[in-house]
């Protein structure tokens, strides 16, 4: 089993990173008709592989900015930055996957702080580019229970604008959880360090369920100051920005993991699992 897990206090490993030839996930929900609208239908994502180790990154053409099947020998110190919380788990195992073997396993266990995060982190620097597009495929496995009045939710997967110089980070995010899934966008509110969190966007009902992989893919318009969101190939969001993400901004991160979790909400364990990670820049 190739792992990493945290047994130290928070913080951050920097490493180098390889690139690797991608692609697109299919599928992992059936899209059915209901009265002209969407809805939607977990199904089996399992057997896309089914070419060998590490098979699903290296089918993919043309080769995109980073792809990961975590069915390869690469350590993940090896590709990504890695923050993680005391007894918070990031690490491949074989339990469950898309691509098989492996896929990456992120919990959260009871008991942390509401600060506690577990997440991988790459960047991309320069000018933001005229789209960033992000696929990856998830399993929501352990969260708060059903039926909370809160809905609560955990941020899975954000993609985060640098400034120059003071660095505040504007990102766009999905956030996910037992009864709900939407796309979440915050923005620094000034030089005191505050944040402007805007209102979510929720996809469908049922578009993301708990115990069913499920193929989601972000589509960032910079230029055009929209973005896009799908799941199972099939557009379930499109929607302007809040507010600008100004072109001064001189980077592009992916954090894939959990970035966030909900306040006064640590008595449960939430744990996910990722597969088939693809993210694709047009300059």
């Amino acid at each position: 089993m190739k792992s990493i897990r945290s047994t130290l206090p928070p913080r951050l490993v920097a490493a180098s990173f390889g690139l690797a030839s991608a692609g697109m996930g299919a599928a992992a929900c059936n899209m059915l008709l209901d009265n002209g609208e969407a809805r939607f239908e977990g199904g089996d994502a399992g057997g896309r592989d089914g070419g060998g180790q590490g098979s699903y990154c290296r089918q993919q053409q043309p080769a995109p900015a980073l792809c990961y099947d975590f069915d390869d020998s690469r350590p993940l110190d090896a590709g990504f930055t890695f923050r993680a919380a005391d007894r918070s788990v990031v690490q491949i195992d074989s339990k469950n996957s898309i691509s098989a073997p492996m896929a990456l396993l992120v919990e959260l266990p009871e008991g942390l702080s509401e600060e506690a995060t577990a997440y991988l982190a790459r960047t991309i620097e320069g000018p933001l580019p005229t789209e960033t597009r992000v696929s990856f495929d998830i399993l929501l496995e352990a969260a708060s229970p059903a039926g909370d009045v809160e809905k609560p939710v955990a941020k899975v997967l954000d993609i985060l604008a640098r400034s120059p110089a003071t660095g505040p980070r504007r990102s766009l995010g999905v956030t996910i959880g037992p009864e709900l899934a939407a796309i979440q966008e915050r923005i620094p509110g000034g030089n005191d360090g505050s944040v402007a969190e805007y209102p979510s966007i929720a996809f469908p009902d049922g578009a993301v369920k708990p115990g069913t992989w499920s193929h989601i893919e972000l589509h960032l318009q910079w230029r055009q100051q929209t973005y896009r969101a799908f799941v199972g190939h099939v557009k379930v969001i499109d929607s302007p920005m809040a507010a600008a993400w100004p072109s001064t901004d001189t980077g592009v991160e992916l954090r894939l993991g959990i970035s966030y979790r909900p306040k006064k909400k640590t008595n449960f364990t939430w744990r996910f699992r990722y597969d088939n990670v693809v993210w694709n820049v047009t300059p």
